[in-house]
């Protein structure tokens, strides 16, 4: 399971997520649809932030 969270800005949150030490699994990339990033949680669980083109 992959939680989706729809961001609006997706440079600033991908600033926090990198100073809170996050480890992406995907790396933030560009996609014909977007821009994408998955990462997981302390608890393992994966989260991925996501801002529409």
């Amino acid at each position: 399971m992959i939680l989706n969270f729809h961001v609006d800005d997706f440079d600033a949150v991908e600033a926090r997520l990198r100073t809170a030490g996050v480890d992406w699994l995907v790396p933030p990339e560009d996609r014909s649809s977007g821009r994408f990033g998955t990462f997981a949680d302390p608890d393992g669980t994966y989260l991925q932030i996501i801002q529409f083109a």
